[in-house]
């Protein structure tokens, strides 16, 4: 049986144990019984926000299963770097354990009971892909000095994420670059985002360049110079696998999403997580499931709305689903959603009808105003022309109580 420990920051706050099927943590009494203690995972937290110890009877722990790249070319790119296997979770979590997303730290047992620092680890390994980030798409971690870039290291977290061009979704990485412009824009609390001339990295390997030189880079939000932030992704919060972050499999829709943005975090990021899903729908992305909404601690314990990422219209791409990741009061598909659809979300939410058509106005105004001066910066016609027609045409009329085709 595996045993992994788990830190938040500098302090021991449990421990991860694999069973016979699945897995179980449990926190450290030093730890569960603070006064003042950071928190973990809402997920890991009992009603009255007690630590609760964590079950799984057929997998990881959801909050850990999450601080790894889910099953793709980027979980396999890394697994064979580090020498473990892919499908291996616990020695996936194991290797990639001292640069997890947030501020958790999870650190090796051998054997003896020694634990394994990560200085001590096999050399041979390459120490540049020691790194955990979300999703599937080819990334790294990376610090920038000037027009400089390199790899993040073990002795230096990484202060930005790389996104590589890929040749499936062409144009894919200018177009995030320009939404995410779009939104800031618009007023979204965006990080600081660049493109980047992947010629200019040193020891980037030459196959990474075969669908272009240019990727997309983006600020970390639980990275800075003074230390980590912790943070956790809505499938986190929520306690489901990574499997389950598409609402359809977790069943669960944005109203929940929202209310738990309500809960935790206050009216000030409820207005802005409305805001941010009127964008959504706006510029047609289809791929704002649970994991890409996340809170982070930046005091270690009261929650905050993280700042918007991972924001691309997936309707110009026929590879992508074309419909919401997380339905609108049971409304999945984008030519669906009305008004009605919009009171509908309110009432399971929770939230005022009223405020929820002032931000989706707003918002469309907002749109309406910033978009002229980027639609000519979009090299890939196809989502030139549907933005253009849902900012231009579907958002006023969906403000108005109207109909629009999508």
């Amino acid at each position: 049986m595996r045993t992994l420990p788990v830190y938040l920051g500098n302090a021991l706050v449990g421990r991860l144990l694999e069973r016979a099927s699945g897995s179980v943590f449990i926190y450290e009494r030093d730890f569960a019984d603070r006064q003042s203690r950071s928190v973990l995972s809402q997920s890991l937290l009992d009603d009255l926000g007690r630590p609760l110890d964590g079950l799984s009877e057929s997998e990881m722990v959801p909050f850990f299963a999450n601080l790894i790249p889910e099953e793709g070319r980027f979980r396999r790119y890394l697994a064979a770097r580090q020498g473990v296997n892919e499908r291996d979770d616990w020695a996936l979590l194991a290797v990639l354990g001292d640069n997890l997303p947030g501020a958790v730290y999870v650190k090796e047992v051998i054997e003896d009971g020694t634990v394994v620092e990560p200085a001590s680890r096999d050399a041979t390994h390459d120490p540049k892909w020691r790194f955990s980030l979300a999703g599937i798409q080819m990334k790294f971690s990376a610090n920038r000095s000037d027009d400089r870039w390199t790899f993040a290291s073990p002795e230096h977290d990484g202060q930005w994420i790389v996104k590589l061009p890929t040749a499936e979704l062409s144009g894919i990485v200018q177009q995030e670059y320009l939404i995410m412009n779009l939104a800031r824009e618009c007023g979204l609390d965006v990080p600081q985002t660049e493109l980047v001339d992947l010629t200019r990295i040193p020891d980037l390997a030459p196959g990474f360049l075969n669908a272009g030189t240019t990727a997309y880079a983006i600020r970390r939000f639980d990275r800075t110079t003074d230390g980590r932030i912790h943070q956790e992704d809505f499938c986190q919060v929520l306690n489901r696998p990574p499997s389950q972050k598409y609402g359809a499999d977790a069943r669960v829709g944005a109203e929940r999403v929202l209310e738990v943005v309500k809960t935790l975090c206050g009216p000030d990021d409820v207005l802005e997580w409305l805001y941010r899903l009127a964008f959504t729908i706006a510029v047609g992305n289809g791929d704002a499931h649970l994991k890409n909404h996340a809170i982070v601690y930046p005091d270690g314990v009261s929650a905050r709305l993280s700042p918007l990422y991972d924001v691309v219209c997936t309707l110009a791409y026929h590879e992508y689903a074309q419909e919401l990741a997380l339905p609108l009061a049971g409304v999945y598909r984008f030519s669906a959603i009305s008004a009605d659809t919009l009171e509908a979300f309110a009432m399971q939410a929770g939230v005022s009808r009223r405020i929820v058509h002032q931000c989706f106005s707003e918002m469309t105004s907002r749109l309406r105003e910033a978009w002229p001066d980027f639609r000519d910066r979009l090299d890939v016609e196809r989502t030139r022309e549907i933005l253009s027609h849902r900012i231009e045409n579907v958002m006023p009329a969906l403000v108005r109580g109207n109909s629009a085709s999508v």
